[in-house]
C-alpha cells in the first residue's frame, strides 16, 4: 500500500505491506486485532526502476535523431521521478560552456534551452562534476557548496538540482540535469536511476549518430559512384583520399560494420567486416571473404539474416532486425541495421550495415520477467498463507483452551494433544510460506544434522 510520508522535512511516497490477525480471548472470542507492518519501499522502487529502464530502452530504440532521444529520455525520467525540469547539456570545453539544445518541463518551470557558462552555477559544483562524480543539492538556498552559483539557479527558478556528468575516456562531454522549483530530497535510488539513464541514453545517442554516419557514408559512396560514371576523368588523388577516409572510419568505428555483395543470382557473399565486427561476432574477414552466408553462419542466424537482406532488396529501404549467434556455447544477441547500395542502373549491388551487441539488455529483460514471475508467486503464496493463518489462529486458541481446562477424559486429552501438534506443524508451514513470500523475516536456527539424518 502506498503512503505519503514526511521524513526529515521532505514529503515522499513509501510502500508498506500490512498483515492483520485476530487476537483471541480466553473464551474463544475475537478480542482484538494484531497488525504487522513491513516497509517494502526499496523492493517496489527497485522493481519500478527495472521496468522503467526496459521501457525506456524500447522507446529509445525506435528513435534515430539524437536530440529526440535525449528529449524522450528527459521526459521519461522527469515523469518517473516527479521532477519539473530534466535535460541534457553537451560540454564545450574550449570555452567552458554547457549547451542545452532541448529540455523537458512539466509546466512549473520554463525551458532553459541555450548556452551557459558552467562556472556561473558554482565552481565547487562544477569541480565535483569534473572529477566524474554525481552532484546533488537538496536546497540551493541553504547549501554552502552552491556559493556564487545561487544567483544563476535563482534566475532559472531552481531550488533543488541533481546533475550527472558523462565522460568518454578522459573527456567531460555531457551532463544530465534535474531541476525542481522547491527543496527536494534526492535518495540513493533517484541518484542510481539518473546515472543509469545517462549511460543508457548516451549509448542510444551514439548508436543514432553511428547510423547517421553510416547513412551519410552510403550516400557519399553512391554520389562518388555517380560522379565517377559522369566524369571518368575525376582526379585519382581525390578518389584515393575519399577511399582513405572511408577506410579509416570503417576500421576505427566502435560499431560492428559489414559489407555484403549481392550476386547476379540474388545470393549474398561476405565482402568486408571491420575489426569491431571481428572482435564481437568472431568471424575473421580473411576466413569468410567471398563466402556465401550459408557457408559460415549458423542455420538459425542464416535464416533470419537472409530474410532481412531479402526485405532490403524488395523494399530498397533501411531495415532493422535482431539476430542471435551461438558463440562458445553462449547465445549473443545483436541489433542490426542494413541498407542497400545501388549502382548507376539502380540495381542493389551491396548491402552495408551496422550491429550492436544487446546481449546484456536481453539477459536483463529475461531476469526481470523471471523476477516478476517469482514476485507473483510470492504474492499468491503470501495471500493463501495469511488466509490459512487466520483460520488456524482460532483453532489453536480453542485447542489450547480445551487442553488447559482438562476437558474430557484421558483419551480426549490425548486427541486434543495430537490435534495441537498437527496445528503447530501447520503454523510452522504457514511461517515458511510467509517467509518465502517475504512477508515474515527468515529465522535461522541451529540444527543437529546428525539427529535429522
Amino acid at each position: 500500500m502506498p503512503l505519503v510520508m514526511n521524513r526529515k522535512g521532505f514529503v515522499e511516497r513509501a510502500w508498506f505491506t500490512f498483515s492483520y490477525s485476530p487476537v483471541m480471548t480466553d473464551d474463544g472470542q475475537v478480542g482484538g486485532m494484531f497488525c504487522a507492518a513491513e516497509e517494502t519501499t526499496q523492493q517496489v522502487v527497485a522493481r519500478r526502476r527495472d521496468s522503467f529502464k526496459l521501457a525506456l530502452e524500447g522507446r529509445l530504440r525506435e528513435l534515430s535523431d539524437p536530440v529526440q532521444i535525449m528529449s524522450a529520455a528527459a521526459e521519461a525520467l522527469g515523469t518517473q521521478l516527479g521532477i519539473s525540469r530534466v535535460g541534457y547539456g553537451e560540454i564545450d570545453e574550449a570555452v567552458q560552456d554547457v549547451i542545452v539544445e532541448r529540455d523537458w518541463v512539466d509546466g512549473r518551470l520554463p525551458s532553459v534551452a541555450g548556452r551557459y557558462r558552467m562556472d556561473d552555477f558554482g565552481p565547487e559544483i562544477i569541480s565535483v562534476m569534473r572529477e566524474g562524480r554525481t552532484m546533488w543539492v537538496e536546497d540551493v538556498a541553504a547549501d554552502p557548496r552552491v556559493g556564487s552559483g545561487a544567483l544563476a539557479f535563482a534566475r532559472i527558478n531552481t531550488r533543488s538540482v541533481l546533475a550527472v556528468p558523462l565522460f568518454k575516456g578522459a573527456r567531460f562531454v555531457a551532463m544530465l540535469f534535474l531541476h525542481h522549483p522547491e527543496p527536494h530530497r534526492w535518495d540513493a535510488a533517484d541518484v542510481a536511476l539518473a546515472e543509469d539513464v545517462v549511460e543508457q541514453t548516451w549509448q542510444a545517442v551514439e548508436r543514432a549518430r553511428a547510423e547517421a554516419r553510416l547513412r551519410e557514408l552510403n550516400e557519399n559512396l553512391e554520389r562518388r559512384i555517380a560522379a565517377a560514371v559522369a566524369d571518368r576523368d575525376a582526379s585519382e588523388g581525390a578518389r584515393r583520399a575519399s577511399d582513405a577516409l572511408y577506410r579509416a572510419y570503417f576500421r576505427y568505428a566502435p560499431e560492428a560494420l559489414f559489407v555484403v555483395a549481392v550476386t547476379a543470382d540474388g545470393d549474398f557473399v561476405a565482402e568486408e567486416v571491420n575489426p569491431a565486427h571481428e572482435a564481437g561476432v568472431g568471424f575473421r574477414i580473411d576466413e569468410i571473404r567471398g563466402k556465401r552466408l550459408k557457408d559460415f553462419l549458423p542455420p538459425e542466424a542464416h535464416d533470419k539474416v537472409l530474410r532481412a537482406y531479402l526485405r532490403v532488396l524488395e523494399s530498397g529501404e533501411v531495415h532493422h532486425y535482431r539476430e542471435v549467434f551461438e558463440l562458445q556455447g553462449q547465445p549473443q544477441y545483436w541489433d542490426s541495421s542494413v541498407m542497400p547500395v545501388r549502382d548507376d542502373t539502380g540495381r542493389v549491388t551491396r548491402i552495408i550495415g551496422s550491429s550492436r551487441d544487446v546481449t546484456r539488455q536481453v539477459v536483463a529483460e529475461e531476469t526481470l520477467r523471471q523476477s516478476q514471475k517469482m514476485e507473483a508467486m510470492g504474492q499468491l503464496t503470501g495471500g493463501v498463507a495469511h488466509d490459512f493463518n487466520n483460520l488456524l489462529t482460532p483453532i489453536l486458541g480453542s485447542l489450547d483452551m480445551l487442553q488447559r481446562r482438562g476437558v474430557g477424559g484421558e483419551r480426549e486429552q490425548r486427541l486434543i494433544g495430537n490435534a495441537l501438534q498437527a496445528a503447530d506443524r501447520a503454523k510452522t508451514l504457514v511461517q515458511r510460506l510467509l517467509a518465502f513470500a517475504r512477508r515474515q523475516p527468515l529465522q535461522p536456527t541451529a540444527v543437529d544434522v546428525g539427529g535429522l539424518v
